[in-house]
């Protein structure tokens, strides 16, 4: 579950923080936002994974800079912030030396600290700081990894850096070596309006710069909840925290700092040992189901806490919800520093050997005690008469219960015509692929402009056309196809996914989803170009553009990714198709919604799409094909002797079109050329006596005359 608080506010800024555990058995990622004497600070800390006390660690430096620089007094920020982070590689450096159990823990550090309208930024380590100002996103620090090294070297360059296998490995964090080298950016003089975004690996290896950039960040806290779903959403595995402070934002509501961590006690923290007796896990209470907004989503529609919820402490513990079953599709995830795989296999050995043992108890029981199907609820028998013979069951003070057997309700869920199963879709995660063509950054120019901020503004098919528009120019512009592709999925293809329409009817409202807002126009609607949505992106496959966006995408993303993708656009057309075809008596807007989403699978299914995906994904390719034939089956008749049910017109001519089984709407037919008949030329006339003026006799005409 995720944690998200709004921290305090004074007149000049606002914040928020928010974490979330994500996959792993611990959040080893620590954070504090505190309101120092004269200026604020904030902290986000990421334990090293795979090393045992990465909790441990990063709970230690947020307390030990907390305390140095309470201790710092008039000391200049910058230099504060130096001894600070000092002391705390020095404090986790000496802790592991007194544990065998946390030898060798570390953690990372990013720092900011505002005070009177400057920002100072110190950091270790690959969590980062970014600049959110003008809705452009400025990465403030630079990740202290071994390919960075090999970049500084050139040994590598920054786009073989990127999709470098070892990209997670650290050169430099605090508590591994006895002295470390603290980085520092020059102090920034703020604006209204400006946000300094701190967060760990979690949330940047997940979510791209640009897209932190399109959070309202004027609302921090609706901000910092929007990351951490976003996280969730693209299946992130890794601790991700965020906390971000706000220049000149408002204040809402007030709330308090986060707490100080406490001491680490050593001895705590070595974990249960073999023969250490683990604690009883306490139940857990299921939280309130909250929206998933996207990056897109305004602030404005995410849910707000309940007016009583504000008086919950600041460290109150909220439960972790069950994950959503992750399917195994490729998603851009950053691995966490650090081997989890021995951890996992001992873990899962011992929930193995745990499980078989209850399993053999509770065998045990329910041979001496047969089971009982309706769940058992425990009451207590206050003003609640006990008949003769009730069984009861006495608790360790005497009292007896009854035992209340209640019938278990089974909430009634709405058939779905349209729900996007990931579940055929059981392929491994990809690898990064390596652009090998279109590796020059896109030029600084209007053209690039206007195509980033169509796409923030969620303005795909505008952003699409611009970029296509600009490949003309140059084929350096190929990296922005990248940016209108992520905007197709969140603006689009995401709330495809996740609708959950009843009847086609429902599904009607999510048609823009799929081609934008449809002109009126002579031709049939089935026919006409898509505006927007996932159609637009499919479309935009075979543009006459000199690089294509499926050349591109294809090079980006490498076939194997791509055909992924890809996938889940044609499985919602198809799956919208079956879903028109399932309406019992469909109406004039439902036929010629399901005859548009037959043409257009129809005509993926033999285009360049259906060639990617019959090579990579054949068993998917041919369900799509199964899907399509069912949706253009018609019934059979109801009785036998009655006519054979037909398609309905605009429905079969929308399949025989795409077929090329008939000439499509806007066939022009131009009139043949006029036929000239030419006569012939009229005879010459007979050759003239010039001394007669008259006709020569037939025997006095030259030869050939």
């Amino acid at each position: 579950m995720i944690d998200c608080h709004l921290g305090g506010l004074n007149v000049q800024h606002a914040w928020a923080y928010a974490t979330d555990q994500r996959l792993r058995e611990e959040n080893e990622d620590s954070f504090g936002v505190f309101q120092m004497p004269g200026y604020t600070l904030l902290l986000v800390c990421d334990g090293m994974g795979g090393h045992a006390g990465g909790a441990q660690a990063s709970a230690l430096a947020v307390r030990t800079i907390w305390e140095r620089m309470h201790a710092a007094g008039s000391e200049p920020i910058p230099q504060a912030l130096v001894t600070a982070i000092t002391a705390a590689n020095r404090a986790i450096n000496e802790a592991s030396k007194k544990s065998r159990r946390l030898m060798g823990m570390g953690t990372t550090v990013v720092a900011v600290a505002v005070q009177d309208g400057v920002a100072y930024v110190a950091h270790v380590g690959d969590s980062r700081v970014f600049l959110i100002r003008d809705g452009q996103a400025q990465q403030l620090t630079r990740d202290h990894t071994m390919v960075n090294l090999f970049v500084d070297a050139e040994l590598l360059s920054p786009e073989e850096a990127a999709s470098h296998p070892e990209a997670h490995v650290l050169a430099r964090s605090l508590g591994v070596e006895k002295v470390v080298e603290v980085e520092q950016h020059a102090p920034i003089q703020t604006r209204p309006g400006d946000t300094f975004v701190l967060c760990s690996d979690g949330v940047h290896g997940v979510i791209e710069d640009w897209e932190l950039a399109e959070v309202d960040w004027a609302q921090p806290q609706d901000a910092a909840r929007n990351v951490m779903w976003t996280v969730r959403e693209r299946e992130g595995d890794d601790n991700a925290t965020v906390a971000a402070v706000t220049m000149g934002a408002a204040p809402s509501l007030s709330a308090p700092t986060t707490e100080v961590p406490d001491a680490v006690d050593l001895d705590d923290a070595r974990g249960p040992g073999p023969a250490d007796t683990p604690a009883p896990v306490p139940a857990l209470a299921q939280a309130p189901a909250l929206p998933t907004p996207s990056l897109a989503m305004p602030a404005s529609s995410i849910a707000k806490p309940k007016a009583n919820e504000a008086d919950a402490p600041a460290d109150a513990a909220v439960a972790p919800a069950a994950p959503a079953a992750r399917s195994a599709r490729d998603r851009k995830v950053r691995r966490k520093k650090g081997d989890h795989g021995t951890a996992a296999l001992v873990a899962g050995v011992m929930v193995a050997v745990a499980a078989g043992l209850l399993g053999a108890v509770m065998i045990k029981r329910s041979v001496e005690h047969p089971p009982v199907e309706a769940p058992l609820t425990a009451v207590p028998p206050v003003d609640v008469p006990v008949a003769a013979g009730t069984p009861t069951t006495p608790t360790e003070d005497g009292t007896d219960f009854v035992m209340i057997v209640t019938e278990p309700v089974t909430p009634s869920v709405p058939e779905l015509v349209f729900r996007y199963d990931p579940t055929p879709f059981s392929h491994p995660r990809r690898e990064p692929h390596r652009a090998s063509t279109y590796t020059a950054p896109p030029p600084s120019s209007i053209q690039t402009q206007q195509a980033v901020a169509a796409a923030r503004g969620q303005r795909c098919a505008e952003s699409l056309a611009l970029i296509q528009k600009a490949m003309h120019i140059s084929v350096n512009y190929a990296p922005l196809y990248t940016q209108a592709w992520d905007c197709f999925d969140g603006a689009h293809r995401g709330p495809l996914l996740a609708a959950r329409p009843t009847t086609p009817t429902e599904l009607l409202a999510f048609e823009p989803h799929f081609a934008g807002t449809l002109p009126e126009s002579e031709l049939p609607s089935w026919y006409l170009p898509a505006t927007d949505g996932v159609e637009a992106r499919l479309a935009a496959m075979h543009s006459d553009a000199p690089a294509t966006l499926f050349d591109v995408m294809l090079d980006f993303r490498g076939p194997l990714r791509l055909a992924d993708e890809i996938l889940d656009d044609l499985w919602v057309e198809a799956l919208a198709a079956q879903a028109y075809a399932s309406a019992a008596d469909p109406d004039d807007a439902v036929v010629m919604a399901w005859a548009r989403h037959v043409y257009q699978t129809e005509m993926a299914l033999h285009g360049a799409v259906g060639r990617l995906l019959a090579e990579y994904h054949p068993e998917e390719y041919q369900r799509i094909v199964a899907m399509l034939t069912a949706a253009t089956t018609p019934p059979p008749p109801a009785a036998e002797g009655d006519p054979l049910p037909t398609l309905p017109e605009p429905v079969a001519h929308a399949l025989a079109t795409a077929r090329g089984e008939v000439e499509p709407p806007d066939a022009v037919h131009e009139a043949p050329p006029p036929v000239i008949v030419r006569k012939p030329p009229p005879p010459p006339p007979p050759p003239v006596d010039p001394l007669s003026n008259g006709a020569m006799p037939e025997i006095f005409r030259p030869p050939g005359g």
